[in-house]
């Protein structure tokens, strides 16, 4: 925005003021030519570019359903601050190994021993059904006896998903031997069996109690004694979907670093604005098939910073909510949740004026069963909690003196753009003394005092551009604005001269290769130590100047 006010002032008040005719047939005289009345309008909108800058956005009003309606108000912005945390991930049957032993005693007489056994590596997860990204069921089988039999062990719960085949595996087994089995959980489907009160080992049409219901079947061709021992353990199970009721769940802490967009040329504002409006808007929700859920946001954190080229961290600081150091919430499971906080229960303010580059934004979630349990609770593999942070800084502000340097190229030349032409350079040769007088109506809440230097090619002075009040300064004065910071009266400068002798004008000519433009931008009824009252940067207000002068130039026989 500074850059493109500097130019307005620049072009209009050199190039734009300083035009010869093209032919000229008269003998050599120094002649005066008054330049007609020159005015036009400069919008806000015109100044700031809030297309290729994604920290400045435009509303129509600062307030929903306000008198504001199609105000124009610029916003600062800090977006796109989005993350995600996987939910299965997290959830594990059971954290620890595990394992149970199903007996399987008696004299065959020629026939088979059944037994069942419900086995529940953690009695705080009840699955009515189940999917598993990862996990096995490790089973040891040892024949304890000195007869030889065959054995076959069925999980009636589990159905192979290529064929809807119940999990089950057997063969035979030696006196005396061991036999290792596992079954690949991956490759099943689970549905509990209906809970009865007794375990069906015939048709597997009911079970005793909630878990997996295991069942083992051991014979032998000869009426023998058989005792074979099976114990059942798994490793850690990982669940792809799940219906049923979980434990309660701590998911780790994550934590995510995102660039704000504010770059170094805007570090001489963080001591010298404050805004009135300021507000951080934090959303919660889950994605995916996840049901009857509470999920608590535990320690969801801000910090803003900015980083050395070796990556250290400096200059940090920590969004408080109510003085606290995180947000801690609940949502419900396919709810979102919005909450905003502004100045009065944040920090905000402080960090804004620090204008971070980086911000880090982590949390850690809790998933519970609360009074809901008492529901299904549904946890799918794609099943994700999303939350994201949108600040927002409505452009209502007050600014101290912001003081502002830049060096701009005189001249074109080759592939160096500058802002006059070698059209231009040749026609000011001409010159011999130019009178501008500029007359500005500011109806913006912003105004400047600017002075300009034109500096060689080794950026050494050579000369200020004057002005009337003998201070080498331009003065826009902002304008005057009412309680909501609008402006009500325009800042006004008149009869204000800029003048360029014949020695500046070859000067200028001759060895001027720069310009170096110092601006102090402030806002209404600010000083260099004091804010004033807060006023609104809008796109629709404006400044409106008007130019007349004189320009002296010299007229020779037979020059162009």
């Amino acid at each position: 925005m500074i850059k493109k006010i500097l130019s307005l002032i620049y072009i209009t008040l050199i190039s734009g003021c300083i035009e010869l005719p093209d032919e000229v047939l008269f003998p050599t005289w120094d002649s005066e030519l008054n330049l007609p009345i020159k005015s036009g309008k400069y919008f806000i909108r015109d100044l700031v570019d809030s297309l290729n800058n994604s920290n400045i956005i435009l509303r129509d009003s600062l307030y929903q359903g306000t008198d504001y309606y199609n105000d124009s108000v610029y916003f600062v912005v800090i977006e796109d601050l989005n993350s995600s945390v996987k939910i299965t991930d997290s959830i594990k049957i059971p954290f620890n190994i595990s394992s149970d032993t199903l007996y399987l005693y008696g004299n065959t007489g020629g026939g088979i021993i059944s037994n069942g056994l419900i086995y529940n590596p953690n009695p705080e997860y009840h699955l009515l059904e189940a999917e598993f990204r990862r996990g096995f069921f490790n089973l040891r089988l040892t024949n304890l006896t000195p007869a030889d039999g065959f054995y076959e062990i069925i999980i009636p719960g589990f159905k192979r998903k290529s064929d809807n085949q119940i999990m089950r595996y057997t063969g035979s087994i030696t006196a005396g031997s061991i036999i290792n089995i596992n079954f690949n959980l991956s490759e099943y489907r689970y549905k509990e069996l209906p809970i009865l009160g007794f375990n069906d080992f015939e048709n597997f049409t009911s079970q005793e109690a909630p878990g997996f219901l295991f069942v083992g079947r051991v014979s032998s061709s000869n009426p023998v004694l058989i005792n074979v021992s099976t114990t059942i353990a798994n490793n850690e199970l990982i669940i792809s979907r799940l219906v049923g009721r979980i434990k309660r769940v701590e998911l780790p802490y994550e934590e995510s670093e995102f660039s704000t967009g504010f770059g170094e040329d805007l570090k001489d504002f963080r001591n010298n604005i404050r805004f009135e409006d300021l507000k951080i808007k934090v959303n919660l929700e889950t994605i995916g098939d996840l049901s009857n859920i509470k999920i608590i946001s535990d320690s969801l954190t801000f910090l803003g910073y900015q980083k050395s080229s070796s990556g250290n961290i400096y200059d940090s600081l920590r969004i408080k909510f109510n003085n606290l150091n995180y947000l801690r919430t609940e949502l419900i499971a396919g709810q979102k949740l919005s909450l905003t906080f502004d100045k009065n229960n944040t920090n905000l303010q402080e960090l804004i004026n620090k204008l971070p580059k980086f911000i880090k934004m982590g949390n850690r979630f809790i998933l519970d069963k609360s009074n809901i349990a008492i529901q299904e609770q549904t946890v799918s593999d794609n099943a994700k909690i999303q939350y994201s942070a949108h600040i927002s800084a409505p452009m209502v502000f007050a600014l101290k003196n912001m003081s502002y340097a830049d060096t701009i190229n005189l001249f074109s030349n080759g592939n160096k753009d500058g802002y006059l032409s070698e059209d231009d350079k040749n026609k000011l040769k001409k010159a011999k003394a130019a009178r501008l007088m500029f007359d500005v109506e500011n109806y913006s809440g912003l105004g400047f005092v600017s002075s300009v230097k034109f500096l060689d090619k080794n950026k050494n002075f050579l000369f200020n551009l004057r002005t009337s009040d003998g201070n080498n300064r331009i003065l826009i004065p902002p304008a005057s604005v009412d309680q909501t910071g609008k402006p009500i009266l325009p800042g006004k400068t008149q009869g204000f001269f800029i003048e360029l002798n014949s020695n500046e004008i070859i000067t200028l000519v001759e060895q001027a290769q720069y310009i170096l433009v110092d601006v102090a931008l402030y806002s209404y009824n600010s000083t260099p130590t004091t804010f004033g009252p807060f006023v609104r940067l809008r796109a629709k207000d404006f400044l409106q100047y008007k130019l007349s002068g004189m320009i002296k130039y010299q007229i020779s026989s037979g020059e162009n």
